[in-house]
């Protein structure tokens, strides 16, 4: 489950190679569960259907190899994986888990009203990885360009969030330095992901397991500033997947808190999300020593004492 606009990538599989995102809780559900208005044989029916066209296609693939040279040969050979893993998903039995029920109003807007969508997208994500629909999913707050969070305005001692006299929208006020009223809205977003977490800890997979005490939860910032800086951005692990020694706070700063408020955020830490990603890897028994960018000038092997 994927919370972007439809028109963005901002998760790849790799190079070229875009994650398909979407952000419309009932695109998620038909995506996902398949359409509810359908009976299990109608489903299946429509399934088997899809999964006959999408065979051919791939054994078009193959033809079409041998008339294309080398160079061309990844990009054929991503694209039939994308195809092939399509068509294993039609031909299983998607819909045999419990589909979500959700409620959302009649003026409901999924480009904008973030408070009814965000626990919906929540019971969405955490429903298919207890069905087993998915092994990883990705939850972006990518709509809050110009936000108004109108919401959180009574935290905000009733005002507005964003002072239009000072700032045109959310986006220009959140790339300065810190504005009163900023920390509500940031406030909000670590309460959804605590609702999340919430969801995950009371919710059962179809192996009889507890999700969140078999699953990794990473949370993580673009930017530690709003300036655009990506030095020491914050990383929060959750779960009990692997073999990371949980409840610590592990600190890369190479300043104090104060320092490192006062430079704007620009202080760099010494380690990477390169490193970040090597010990994700570990996590799952992978051997590499290196994600992403190879540099004489980047550390390579997994984060120091995690």
């Amino acid at each position: 489950g994927i919370f972007l606009p439809d028109e963005e990538h901002h998760f790849w599989y790799g190079p070229s190679d875009p994650v398909a995102a979407f952000n419309n809780p009932y695109t998620a559900l038909q995506r996902i569960f398949g359409i509810s208005e359908l009976s299990p044989e109608e489903q299946w029916s429509i399934n088997a259907n899809r999964s006959a066209a999408l065979q051919s296609v791939l054994q078009n693939f193959e033809l079409m190899k041998q008339s294309y040279g080398s160079s061309e040969q990844p990009l054929l050979d991503a694209h039939a994986d994308k195809v092939e893993q399509l068509f294993h998903r039609m031909s299983s039995s998607i819909g045999s888990c419990a589909r979500p029920n959700i409620s959302l109003p009649y003026d409901y807007d999924y480009s904008y009203d973030d408070l009814l969508s965000a626990p919906v997208m929540n019971e969405i994500l955490v429903t298919a990885l207890a069905c087993d629909y998915t092994r990883v999913a990705t939850l972006s707050f990518a709509n809050a360009h110009d936000h108004g969070f109108e919401w959180l305005w009574q935290q905000n001692n009733g005002r507005p969030i964003v002072d239009r006299a000072q700032w045109d929208n959310w986006h220009a006020m959140v790339h300065a330095d810190y504005q009163p009223g900023i920390e509500h809205v940031y406030r909000w977003y670590m309460e959804q992901l605590a609702s999340l977490l919430s969801l995950m800890s009371n919710t059962v997979d179809v192996d009889g397991d507890n999700l969140l005490e078999h699953s990794l939860v990473i949370s993580i910032s673009e930017f530690s500033s709003g300036r655009h800086w990506h030095n020491s951005l914050p990383v929060l692990l959750f779960g009990n997947l692997g073999s990371i020694a949980t409840n610590r706070w592990v600190d890369f700063m190479s300043v104090d808190a104060e320092t490192f408020i006062e430079g704007s955020g620009m202080a760099v830490s010494g380690v990477t999300t390169n490193q970040l990603w090597t010990s994700v890897l570990h996590m799952f028994g992978q051997a590499d020593e290196h994600f992403g960018a190879i540099s004489d000038r980047l550390p390579t092997g997994p984060l120091p004492n995690i």
